[in-house]
């Protein structure tokens, strides 16, 4: 009896601590913003260090979504807008819209939910680019490298 209430008021206390850790993300969360050139290493896997592995980056900053947008000719695209919608084609619900900063980077820590997927939309002044595939949250720039798949480009 003693060890299942010790095993309760544990588990009570994780869910406790890990319920309101999320809470503090939620109503402060950080992301990327036109102007800014605070991010760094434009173009890398963002999620390499950014990540709930507990990195050193990961203690002050956990991004659930980030990348990189370029322009064709490789300088940072500086006025794009990412939007993430629950379906293909601008359908459904918008969940998340986040800016480039002056390095071209974007990036969240808001907890978003990524059941079921959701559809990326790159937006610039000359288009639009969709893709196609649900995209399940994490660092865009670890498939987007130039190798797996394209890097992000629009003018």
């Amino acid at each position: 009896m003693k060890i299942r209430n010790i095993l309760v008021v544990t588990l009570f206390s994780m869910f406790t601590i890990a319920c309101s850790h999320y809470e503090e993300l939620s109503k402060n969360s950080t992301e990327s913003k036109s102007g800014d050139d605070e991010s760094h290493n434009p173009g890398q896997d963002c999620g390499s260090c950014h990540n709930k592995s507990g990195s050193e980056a990961a203690l002050e900053y956990w991004w659930t979504v980030a990348g990189t947008v370029f322009k064709t000719n490789g300088t940072a695209q500086k006025s794009a807008t990412i939007e993430l919608w629950t379906k293909p084609g601008k359908q459904g619900t918008l969940v998340k819209r986040l800016v480039t900063d002056d390095l071209g980077n974007f990036y969240t820590d808001q907890i978003l939910n990524f059941q079921g997927g959701v559809y990326p939309v790159l937006i610039s002044a000359s288009g639009e680019l969709e893709m196609s595939s649900a995209f399940s949250g994490g660092s865009c720039n670890s498939c987007h490298n130039g190798s797996k798949e394209p890097k992000l480009t629009i003018n």
